[in-house]
């Protein structure tokens, strides 16, 4: 709960905050998102010092080698996202915010009613811009599975939960409740992704998944930047 409100906070407070003071849109959003990241792995760690565990960290965060299986689950879930976004999202939004008085930050509803710019601001050239967007790539996908997929999901396997992986995709899709518009997209192939995962008992295929969604967002920083796409 705590992790979700300070990245609520940076979503709804910082990010206006230093577009305010003049900051460019890639960095005023890009900087403080990514922090919370950060705060995951900081997290992450210190839930693996506390157990005190002597099984080796790839292990424990079901990391091993990838099996054939399990990077075809991964793009199962993978593809479930790209579908949901592609089909279903615009539609599901357009509803929520009709009906409800809660709004997205306005500069995300800036974003989205322009082009040719990365996250609000003109691309053309800007390859710090895609440099900043691979890094918060990595830091999301690899921080929120490690710390949820990887970290949480065996645990609550472990303590008993004999639905782990509805309790994961739940917990994963209320984290994001400042992304309130498009909630009912994100349950379901949370829950998909968490089942997968905890099937597979491999971490993997929730990086998989979850990254094949959002490279689509560098992709288009990349062609943005490198004038491929007005």
């Amino acid at each position: 709960m705590g992790l979700s409100l300070v990245t609520g906070a940076a979503v709804y407070l910082v990010v206006p905050r230093l577009l305010a003071r003049g900051w460019s849109g890639p960095y005023a959003a890009l900087v403080p998102i990514g922090a919370c990241f950060i705060l995951m792995f900081a997290i992450t760690f210190v839930g693996l010092r506390r157990e005190g565990g002597t099984q080796p960290w790839r292990e424990r965060l079901r990391l091993t080698k990838p099996s054939g299986a399990d990077i075809a689950g991964g793009m199962v879930i993978g593809l479930s996202m790209i579908f949901s976004v592609v089909v279903i999202e615009g539609h599901v939004q357009e509803y929520i915010m009709a009906v409800v008085p809660m709004r997205p930050p306005q500069w995300f509803l800036d974003i989205m009613k322009t082009s040719g710019t990365v996250f609000g601001a003109p691309g053309l050239g800007r390859w710090d811009f895609l440099a900043l967007h691979l890094a918060l790539f990595a830091l999301n996908i690899f921080g929120e599975e490690l710390l949820f997929r990887g970290y949480l999901l065996p645990r609550q396997e472990s303590v008993g939960y004999r639905y782990a992986w509805v309790l994961n995709g739940i917990q994963w899709t209320a984290f994001h409740w400042f992304w309130f518009h498009i909630l009912p997209m994100i349950l379901p192939t949370s829950l998909l992704l968490s089942w997968i995962t905890l099937r597979r008992k491999s971490t993997w295929c929730a990086i998989i998944g979850h990254g094949m969604l959002n490279a689509l967002a560098v992709i288009g920083t990349f062609l943005t930047v490198s004038g491929l796409k007005g």
